[in-house]
């Protein structure tokens, strides 16, 4: 726990402020400012959000980008990951800063449900704010856990897709040469045959013709015939 007094203006960050949180992945480099303004002789604390990717959150509730809005004590801040609260008692310990947030918190239920009779206790028996934002954490973690798990097996799916991608092509291109061949095999006895039956046609023909040419003779001629 660290206390930070509000004697300037106070801007929170991931890389600049006089509140930096190097290690919170959801604070942007420049997240929040908070200050205090007079007005009408009394100071009041504001708090802006300075236009972050994840936005600031008061007591559960996201405020608008470049706006400031008025905070009060034991307001319950949500800045990226990390959690504030407004407090006038800089000896406060834990156990004092939860129940600062539960009456907040409580408030806030009640007054959304006006025509509820039960008390801000019976509402939020024992509910320690603090203790679910390190479940809802803890939950996050795990769905993270999960979710690289997933792509993990997508990526090992993937890439088995992709070798035995490359091992029907590599079958398929085999496949045609060896196609590729015998059409080229198959291709030349063909003309051969072709070749054969056009030699054959030229000898006939003219064995045809010799046929005829016997026939015109006489048949007691001794000429010597055609062989």
């Amino acid at each position: 726990m660290e206390y930070h007094e509000l004697v300037e203006p106070i801007t929170i960050g991931r890389t600049t402020g006089q509140i930096i949180c190097a290690q919170d992945g959801r604070m942007s480099g420049k997240h929040a400012e908070i200050f205090t303004e007079s007005e009408d002789g009394q100071e009041f604390v504001y708090i802006q959000d300075l236009g972050s990717k994840n936005h600031t959150i008061i007591n559960r509730v996201e405020i608008p980008a470049h706006k400031k809005t008025k905070i009060k004590v034991s307001t319950f801040l949500e800045i990226g990951d990390q959690k504030f609260v407004i407090t006038e008692n800089t000896t406060a310990n834990i156990q004092e800063l939860n129940e600062m947030v539960n009456k907040q918190l409580a408030k806030l239920l009640v007054k959304l449900e006006p025509n509820e009779v039960l008390s801000a206790r019976e509402i939020i028996p024992e509910v320690n704010p603090f203790e679910v934002v390190q479940k809802n954490e803890a939950r996050i973690q795990q769905i993270q856990k999960e979710i690289l798990a997933l792509e993990q097996t997508a990526k090992s799916e993937l890439q088995r897709l992709e070798e035995e991608k490359v091992k029907l092509i590599t079958r398929a291109k085999a496949k045609k040469a060896e196609l590729s061949q015998i059409m080229i095999v198959l291709k030349t006895e063909v003309d051969e045959k072709n070749a054969e039956m056009a030699k054959m046609k030229v000898e006939l023909e003219q064995k045809k013709k010799k046929i005829i040419n016997l026939k015109d003779l006489p048949s007691d001629s001794t000429e010597k015939l055609p062989e």
